[in-house]
């Protein structure tokens, strides 16, 4: 059975594949943040290598949600929600990548968000990442319609 984002033969059935959710709601934050293809590109390959695609219950080190952020993103709940995690991330991507440098490769650019896993191990998952962006250019998603999680800077 298929248990990582990476393996083209993962399918939405599979209990160890991403979640479709966390994909649909990680392409609505890039819609609405207005995210650049790189930025795009640095998310999901972010949230590949942090959980797979799928809402992390957390660790014994306090990280939670698609992207595994610490307490000095936000509220648990904001972590836990894929969408406002999506929207911190592209924030702060936003903020390093206007330093321009070599921050605006993808892998760069998701290594220097997440301060975790160096940019080789967020470039061996691009291939994945692309071909779920592609994915979402030719199956039309319903956009969900809930309540989001505050973010750190409203709450």
């Amino acid at each position: 059975m298929p248990q990582r984002a990476s393996d083209p033969t993962t399918s939405p059935t599979d209990q160890k594949g991403p979640e479709p959710a966390v994909i649909q709601a990680l392409a609505q934050a890039c819609e609405d943040f207005g995210a650049e293809s790189v930025e795009r590109l640095a998310l999901f390959q972010a949230a590949i290598v942090a959980s797979d695609l799928r809402v992390s219950r957390g660790e014994s080190d306090g990280r939670l949600g698609v992207l595994a952020q610490n307490a000095t993103w936000g509220p648990a709940a904001a972590r836990m929600d894929p969408y406002t995690a999506a929207t911190v991330f592209l924030r702060e991507a936003r903020r390093v990548g206007s330093n321009g440098g070599s921050a605006r490769s993808a892998s760069r650019l998701a290594a220097r968000v997440q301060c975790g896993p160096g940019a080789w191990r967020h470039a061996t998952e691009r291939r994945a990442a692309e071909r779920i962006i592609a994915g979402l250019a030719v199956v039309d998603l319903p956009v969900a319609t809930r309540e989001r999680a505050p973010l750190a800077a409203d709450a």
